[in-house]
């Protein structure tokens, strides 16, 4: 039978069930993994997986999936795939612990996917590995992402915003075998993303569940990708 029910997210330190733990996992994961995937193509954080793994332990779906948080129940080799390369990533950096000789690193002749790159960190500032991507995933460690949304956007930041964001929504869309062209170009905040206009800032908070439904881009996800592109 599936595992999967939905739960509202509760946070540790709190009495919960095994589901809103998973739930409040789901969320921080989600948002910390779009931010550390965003930095290659999916091909290129395959490829560099594959080199330094050993063998193609992760995944077109898997990076997707894991982007829009719709992948619920991973399987124990992806995190644990996921976990090794980021140490390996942050080792190759010359930052975090050091791994042992049997470890898995980075290759020296795919450094321009390594070099520079950052990997996803605990609250403290400490690199994932493997154990810390299944506590994450399943909420048995906060990584202090969750907090409430504080950015504000201000009307110098929108054009950048508005850029970012909708390009991201077009290439959800595609994925999905949407041509975006086929939405009629109107004034619905929707239609203004998907087309290259600037948005307002308020509608744009205020919009946000609605543009994350009709994209199937996580909620999370758009607001991080706006408050990144707001500090530019």
């Amino acid at each position: 039978m599936p595992t999967a029910v939905a739960a509202e997210p509760v946070a540790p330190g709190q009495p919960r069930t095994p589901s809103q733990s998973v739930a409040f996992g789901r969320q921080q994961w989600t948002r910390v993994w779009g931010r550390f995937a965003r930095q290659w193509s999916q091909p290129g954080l395959m490829k560099l997986a594959a080199a330094t793994l050993g063998e193609a332990a992760l995944h077109s779906s898997q990076i997707h999936g894991f982007t829009t948080g719709k992948l619920r129940d991973p399987a124990p080799k992806v995190l644990l795939a996921i976990g090794q390369l980021n140490m390996a990533i942050a080792e190759a950096n010359s930052e975090g612990p050091a791994i042992d000789e049997h470890h898995p690193r980075c290759p020296g002749t795919l450094a321009e996917l390594w070099q520079h790159k950052n990997y996803m960190k605990d609250a403290d500032g400490n690199p994932l590995d493997a154990i810390g991507c299944f506590e994450a995933f399943t909420g048995q460690i906060d990584l202090g992402v969750m907090g409430v949304r504080g950015a504000s956007f201000n009307p110098e930041s929108m054009p950048a915003v508005s850029k970012a964001v909708g390009k991201l929504v077009r290439f959800e869309l595609m994925r999905q075998g949407i041509d975006f062209t086929d939405y009629p170009s109107n004034d619905s905040l929707f239609s203004q993303l998907i087309y290259g206009k600037t948005v307002d800032s308020i509608a744009f908070i205020d919009e946000l569940p609605a543009i994350a439904e009709q994209s199937g881009v996580d909620e999370e996800l758009l607001y991080d990708t706006a408050v990144e592109a707001a500090r530019i």
